[in-house]
């Protein structure tokens, strides 16, 4: 289906569950056997979860074409290459201090992300305040952090969106010109990629926020901002689940400053 991100699969069926509608409509009982189910979709039998959810296999077939995929059969294929996005939320190491290994990782991230945006924030939030519309283009994860900036941005008085669930086919990006500046969200350079042909298309001015260190982000953006000074590992880290919030609200910081402070509108 048109402007379904088919790699948000996880934010897509909790949409659903959280949408407030009768427990026991179809699509919130897929939604909630999905979830349940989840570290096994591709394991699942579609005539075991008609039975055991009470439906069709028919609606089974609707509800994952709602989802963007044209049957089950398709979901599970795409699934498989879903599944290392997913390991964000998996791959915590179990230590025997986790809060100060935690605290100590942190404060060493502050300090690399500090190092890597010293004296360009300020430029940031000039490109921001000059462009005429501000999009972030960020994945299933990191539009919920990208959220934040989102608020404290429009309470500052400039406009930001967000392009997460839907940016395949989608309209505001197709309004998108010169004027404008898209930043796209990439810790780990996998959602770069996913997004490649979608990005290359499009005029306006262009900033990666990412960890991955290529030379081909060089040729492909205007601006790469590096989250942390050397590439990251396949394993989960700090980094991937704080750097973006952290380095988005330096640039937040540094825009009110510049642009805000001392205007009596905060």
């Amino acid at each position: 289906m048109e402007g379904i991100n088919k790699w948000g699969l996880l934010s897509s069926l909790l949409g659903i569950i959280n949408s407030n509608s009768e427990e026991d409509t179809t699509s919130i009982v897929l939604a909630k056997y999905f979830l349940q189910n989840f570290n096994r979709l591709p394991e699942l039998n579609i005539y075991d979860m008609a039975e055991e959810c009470f439906v069709t296999r028919s609606a089974i077939r609707r509800f994952c074409q709602s989802l963007g995929y044209d049957n089950y059969k398709a979901l599970k294929t795409q699934f498989k290459n879903m599944q290392e996005n997913y390991r964000y939320y998996k791959d915590v190491t179990v230590t025997e201090d986790y809060g100060k290994k935690i605290a100590t990782e942190l404060y060493e991230m502050a300090l690399d992300c500090n190092q890597n945006l010293q004296g360009r924030a300020y430029d940031i939030a000039d490109l921001l305040h000059e462009s005429e519309q501000v999009v972030f283009l960020a994945s299933d994860i990191y539009s919920k952090h990208c959220s934040e900036f989102q608020k404290g941005m429009i309470l500052l008085g400039k406009m930001v969106r967000i392009v997460g669930q839907q940016f395949e086919n989608n309209k505001l990006l197709s309004t998108l010109t010169e004027k404008d500046t898209l930043f796209n969200v990439s810790v780990g350079g996998f959602f770069a990629g996913v997004t490649e042909k979608i990005v290359q298309k499009l005029p306006c001015r262009k900033i990666l926020l990412t960890s991955r260190h290529s030379k081909k982000y060089e040729t492909m953006y205007d601006d790469v901002l590096y989250l942390c000074s050397h590439d990251l590992g396949a394993d989960r880290t700090v980094y991937h689940v704080y750097a973006v919030p952290y380095c988005l609200d330096l640039i937040l910081f540094s825009y009110k400053k510049k642009y805000v402070e001392g205007r009596g509108d905060f």
